[in-house]
């Protein structure tokens, strides 16, 4: 089909960005780009550690901020914490073993060390609603939006699913009883993945 000038002409002016008519356009997956960009807009060590510590290890932001020094082990290369996992507390609490990469290990316990944190204490002296605050602002000046420190678990799911690892593994990374949960919502395309799919569909 042969489209008239003027009608092809109205086609090129659309933008490939514009919002569609009705309903609202979907918030993009943060990617690893835009996790490096928030990285540079993080004031304190602190803060950075934590963004750090949620990205390597897709805990939540409370089972992070649990985290106390006394949870924390290094075993020669290896560097693990002890996290309590799930949302809420429960009567008997259930502990998992979560290695660190070895270089986010070595940071960690030198945060430990340098500000002479005792084995009681939390590493990281801060709220889950202060961080959010920190992590949100970030984003804006980053990325141009808001950024939810969850969205670095979702980070993490999509770097295991991505890079290979089944959804049942991924599922037990991210401590989900089922592993449609991890795939449900934890897990969707961004849109250079999209459109890369689209690419090598023929026509």
């Amino acid at each position: 089909m042969r489209l008239d000038n003027k009608t092809h002409q109205a086609l090129v002016k659309v933008s490939p960005s514009a919002p569609p008519v009705e309903g609202e356009v979907m918030a993009e997956p943060l990617t690893q780009r835009d996790y490096e960009a928030i990285k540079n807009h993080l004031k304190t060590w602190r803060d950075l550690l934590i963004l750090k510590f949620l990205r390597a290890t897709g805990l939540r932001i409370a089972e992070s901020l649990r985290v106390t020094a006394g949870d924390m082990r290094e075993d020669g290369p290896l560097f693990y914490v002890f996290v309590r996992r799930g949302k809420t507390r429960a009567k008997t609490p259930k502990f998992e073993k979560v290695y660190l990469p070895p270089q986010l290990g070595v940071e960690l316990r030198d945060f430990v060390r340098g500000n002479g944190i005792i084995s009681s204490q939390p590493i990281f002296a801060v709220s889950a609603r202060q961080y959010r605050r920190i992590v949100t602002e970030a984003g804006l000046k980053a990325i141009g939006r808001r950024v939810h420190p969850h969205e670095l678990r979702h980070l993490y799911a999509k770097t295991l699913i991505d890079g290979g690892l089944p959804a049942e593994a991924a599922a037990k990374m991210l401590g989900h009883a089922d592993h449609r949960t991890t795939e449900k919502y934890y897990y969707d395309l961004t849109s250079d993945q999209r459109a890369e799919i689209q690419r090598r569909i023929p026509v």
